[in-house]
């Protein structure tokens, strides 16, 4: 009896162990496909590269991490998102984190409606790589929507698939201010004299593969894509809304109420992202920090230096 207690004890200990240095992470799934909450990991502990491998795979099969660890630090959270990857200098201080909210001191601000997007997905590499935001404030509950665009694709039915396949999309966006209220960027907005640096633009595939898991993925967005090659704007929209019943239907999403505390890491490659507009003007501010090959000023060399990051 003494011996079965004692290997008990070594058992209890041994996961213990396991936990505090990170192997016994466990995956708990936040919806069918999209997501998962990350336990057993102590973010306030170094990462080893054997547990950053496993986060890699772990956002490679759910493509969204969740932590609720409670309160993290700026260097905790750039630490971890340097373990798994190259952190994006994104603001014109080349700073490893920004913050999205209605502050002056924002990246991202405003409180209007934002359509399915995957960030920068105009630029000619591509979407970027992975974002992460952590609730620093979350006054009302002003949910994040997220969308696969690689179960999309697999959800295609045969004959859309053929007639879309061969299609190429222009992607873009605007810095001119010109962009209507519904925040659908068209290169139709750009108007007479203003310069095309003020509208990136970039074509690729509507049917394209993810650059890092070669996964096929649909590179439509409601937000970024303007049109298909060779098509008007109105007959572009036909096949777009024949694509968003598969890209945002029901079973395509995961809507994250965030609370206080709550660092999300998330494939902006796989997935799109969306938000309804928020509940008031204050009260939610997320510290933002994103990994991606190219910075800001790589993505959008062309950009005027005084709109660069207003």
């Amino acid at each position: 009896m003494a011996r079965q207690l004692a290997t008990e004890e070594t058992t209890v200990l041994a996961v213990a162990q396991d936990l505090t240095e990170g192997r016994g992470m466990r995956f708990t799934p936040l919806s069918d496909h999209i997501g998962a909450e990350v336990h057993g990991m102590d973010l306030d502990r170094p990462i080893s590269a054997e547990v950053a491998a496993e986060l890699h795979q772990a956002l490679g099969t759910h493509k969204l991490l969740l932590f609720r660890q409670g309160s993290i630090s700026d260097d905790t959270h750039v630490r971890l998102l340097e373990s798994m990857g190259r952190i994006m200098r994104e603001d014109d201080a080349g700073s490893l984190f920004t913050h999205v909210g209605t502050t002056p001191d924002a990246y991202v601000k405003g409180t209007d409606r934002l359509r399915f997007h995957s960030d920068w997905q105009c630029a000619e590499s591509g979407a970027l790589q992975v974002i992460s935001l952590y609730a620093e404030e979350m006054e009302h509950d002003d949910p994040t929507i997220f969308a696969d665009m690689t179960y999309a694709a697999r959800s295609l039915p045969s004959d859309l698939r053929d007639r879309v396949a061969s299609f190429d999309l222009v992607q873009c966006t605007d810095f001119s201010g010109a962009t209507p209220k519904d925040g659908h960027f068209r290169l139709s907005a750009q108007a007479a004299g203003v310069s095309d640096a003020y509208f990136p633009r970039s074509v690729h595939p509507l049917l394209g593969r993810h650059r890092v898991t070669g996964e096929e993925l649909l590179n439509v967005s409601e937000q970024q894509t303007s049109h298909i090659v060779g098509m008007s704007e109105d007959e572009s929209d036909v096949v777009f809304a024949e694509l968003a019943k598969h890209q945002y239907g029901d079973d395509n999403r995961y809507v994250h109420h965030w609370q206080v505390g709550d660092l999300v890491i998330w494939d902006n490659i796989a997935l799109q992202h969306a938000r309804d507009a928020s509940t008031g003007p204050s009260g939610r501010r997320l510290r933002r920090v994103v990994l991606n090959e190219l910075d800001f000023g790589d993505l959008f060399a062309e950009l005027p230096e005084a709109v660069a990051m207003s």
